[in-house]
C-alpha cells in the first residue's frame, strides 16, 4: 500500500445488482468522456467527466450518487463533474476495478490504483448483458437515419479499433475507418433486425442515461412511419403532420 495511506481503512462497498449496472455504465462513460489524473504538487487524485449542458440532470445524478462537484465549463455549453475526496475516490476505484476498457483510461486507472495501494484488475470479458456499452454510447455514440432510404444507424466512434471489433462481435455490428488517415474508427449497427434486438434486449435493460435516450426511443416510431410512407404524405394531411411532429422531436 502507498505509505501515505498505510494503516488507513479503505472503504469498499459491495455492489447490489443495481449498483453493478450503474458502475458498468459509469465505466463506459468514463472510458469515453472522463479521465483520472494525479496532481504533481499535492498528489491529489481526481476523476473528471464533462457533460453537454443538456445533460445537466445526468451530471446532477452523479453528484448526488458519488458526492462530487459540478461547475460550468467557461466558454462552452458544458458542465464538468469532479470527484476528489479520499473516501469517495477509493470507493469509486473499488467499484470500477475490472470495468475500465480503453487503453488511455486503463493507464490512468493503474496509476490511481497504485497511488491508493489497490490491486489493479484486468477488465472482465465483455458480454452482452453488461451496462458498459450504454455508458460508452452516452459518451461517444449517436443515432442517425438516412432520409433517402430510412435506414437507421447506431454508431460509436473511437480511435481503438480492437475495442470496437470486440463490440462488433458481441452486438452484431461492423467497424469502418472513420477518417481519411484512419486515425479513428466507427462501430455501426445498421441492420433493422439487429437494431430492434438491441433496443428490445439491451437498451430496455441498460438504458441511456443522457438525452441520447430520446432518439433511441424514437427509432421504432421512425420505422413505423416510414412503413406507412408518412414521409411522402401530401402536405396538410394527418400523416404529414404526424411526420413533421416526429422530425421535430428527432431534431430536439
Amino acid at each position: 500500500a502507498s505509505p501515505l495511506y498505510a494503516g488507513r481503512q479503505l472503504k469498499i462497498q459491495e455492489n447490489t445488482q443495481n449498483d453493478k449496472h450503474f458502475y458498468e455504465w459509469l465505466a463506459g462513460l468514463i472510458d469515453g468522456d472522463g479521465y483520472f489524473y494525479i496532481r504533481k504538487v499535492n498528489r491529489l487524485t481526481s476523476l473528471v467527466i464533462t457533460f453537454d449542458s443538456r445533460d445537466e440532470k445526468t451530471a446532477q445524478m452523479l453528484k448526488t450518487r458519488l458526492n462530487g462537484y459540478l461547475s460550468p465549463v467557461i466558454g462552452a455549453s458544458a458542465i464538468r463533474f469532479r470527484l476528489f475526496k479520499y473516501d469517495d475516490i477509493v470507493l469509486l476505484i473499488n467499484n470500477l476495478n475490472g470495468l475500465i476498457r480503453t487503453e488511455n483510461r486503463i493507464k490512468q486507472f493503474k496509476l490511481v490504483c497504485l497511488r491508493y495501494g489497490i490491486e489493479y484488475k484486468e477488465p472482465i470479458k465483455l458480454e452482452y448483458n453488461n451496462g458498459w456499452l450504454s455508458g460508452f454510447f452516452d459518451s461517444d455514440g449517436h443515432v442517425t437515419y438516412n432520409k433517402t432510404n430510412g435506414s437507421v444507424n447506431i454508431c460509436i466512434t473511437q480511435k481503438n479499433r480492437n475495442l470496437l471489433d470486440e463490440l462488433a462481435l458481441v452486438y452484431n455490428g461492423k467497424v469502418y475507418g472513420h477518417s481519411k488517415n484512419l486515425n479513428s474508427y466507427r462501430f455501426v449497427i445498421s441492420n433493422k433486425e439487429n437494431i430492434l434486438l438491441l433496443l428490445n434486449n439491451y437498451f430496455s435493460k441498460y438504458p441511456s442515461r443522457t438525452i441520447k435516450q430520446n432518439r433511441l426511443d424514437l427509432i421504432k416510431k421512425l420505422y413505423e412511419l416510414r412503413a406507412e410512407k408518412a414521409h411522402l404524405a401530401s402536405e396538410g394531411s394527418l400523416l404529414n403532420k404526424t411526420w413533421k411532429t416526429f422530425q421535430k422531436n428527432w431534431l430536439n
